[in-house]
């Protein structure tokens, strides 16, 4: 036997991110006892979604859970956000938006709709103090918003088991984050199974990752290079006869009879693992490696022209997919000095022009933004 070591320390949580509103009250804490089942109340079945983390969070520190439908009672966490409720209390009218009010005798986290509710429950698990036998939170009041509609995180697709929906769940959602790109061109996708290397992700854990998060009410994007950056296509010295330059295989030849079928069928696959609302692209550092244009067919094109003309079939391809927003990033539509770093990669300022001028056509099109150095206001472009 060893005696213990410590007992845990009272300190002032963290909240990530700081909420807008945040009322400290006086009185005792509210107690989860680890020896009885805390009790948890939601006002409707929709809710669901936000005791279960909360649940999640409890089991970490062996406290079991007891969950019904109905309203506020003495002594449980109550879950909800009704119009009815939301009028009764200071919920503001704001995507994402939530009240949660603790003192001694319950918790209430009222939201606008569910992801306000699960925000709630959110900055509730940030709150939860250890103590010997028991969690605690302390008497406070919170009126809290998203600052920002869209708040995503962009990784890469893992081979181990399980560790992305528990960063999922411990990490992102927990910081409120509500989109999620899931670059995974490095996929165990059967149209490019001679390319499979040590990292490429089996479609069983790409799978369990979109469903960690949609139950953590996070969209999940996948992100599929579509033009450049498509190296993870060529691994093993596979399919380079769709390279624009089979001796660097970098980028892949838009004008090739091949490749769209090609697409298509990578596509298949990746709609069957994701069915996504949104997708992204990529579309960037076309040019960076290899020589384009190289093939014949590409002979007499500028870059400009072939990039335009792939993105242009892209958008299509899924939008008849029925994807709402497809993303791309933004560098080729930007020429040197259009940038403050090295994030321009249009050939030239007319050719970044003709490319921003066919795109801006395309309604659903989102265009991602990406720079690595930073510069003071007054000179940021």
């Amino acid at each position: 036997a060893v005696p213990d070591r410590w007992s845990p320390q009272l300190r002032e949580p963290e909240l990530i991110p700081p909420p807008k509103i945040l009322w400290r009250d006086a009185g005792e804490p509210f107690r989860l006892p680890a020896e009885r089942a805390a009790l948890m109340i939601i006002e409707a079945v929709e809710y669901r979604p936000a005791a279960d983390a909360l649940a999640r969070e409890l089991q970490r520190y062996g406290i079991s859970t007891t969950l019904r439908t109905g309203q506020p009672e003495v002594g449980a966490v109550f879950i909800g956000g009704s119009p009815t409720l939301q009028r009764q209390h200071p919920v503001p009218d704001q995507q994402g938006a939530y009240y949660l009010e603790v003192n001694s005798s319950g918790i209430r986290v009222v939201g606008r709709q569910l992801d306000g509710a699960f925000h709630g429950v959110q900055t509730l698990m940030q709150l939860l103090q250890p103590t010997l036998g028991a969690l605690q939170v302390s008497p406070v009041r919170i009126i809290d918003y998203p600052h920002l509609k869209w708040r995503g995180v962009h990784l890469f697709g893992s081979t181990q088991a399980g560790f992305l929906p528990r960063m999922i769940e411990n990490v992102i959602a927990h910081a409120k984050f509500n989109h999620l790109v899931i670059e995974c061109g490095y996929g165990q996708w059967e149209t490019i199974r001679d390319a499979w290397v040590d990292i490429s992700a089996p479609k069983d854990l790409l799978r369990e990752t979109v469903q960690a998060s949609r139950r953590n009410l996070l969209e999940p994007i996948p992100l599929i290079q579509s033009l450049g950056h498509m190296y993870w296509a060529f691994r093993n010295d596979a399919n380079k006869q769709l390279a624009e330059d089979p001796d660097t295989p970098w980028a892949i030849a838009p004008r090739n009879p091949a490749t769209r079928p090609f697409l298509q069928r990578l596509y298949d696959e990746v709609f069957e693992v994701f069915q996504p609302r949104h997708f992204h692209a990529g579309l960037d550092e076309v040019t960076l490696r290899g020589r384009f244009p190289n093939r014949p067919e590409s002979v007499g094109a500028t870059v400009a022209e072939l990039f335009t003309e792939h993105t242009e079939w892209v958008y299509g391809e899924l939008k008849q997919r029925g994807v709402e927003k497809v993303l791309m990033w933004g560098d080729v539509l930007l020429a040197p000095g259009e940038a403050n770093d090295g994030g321009a990669h249009a050939k030239s300022q007319a050719e970044a022009q003709f490319t921003r001028e066919r795109l801006s056509k395309l309604k659903d099109l989102v265009i991602c933004d990406w720079h690595y150095t930073p510069a003071e206001p007054d000179r940021y472009i």
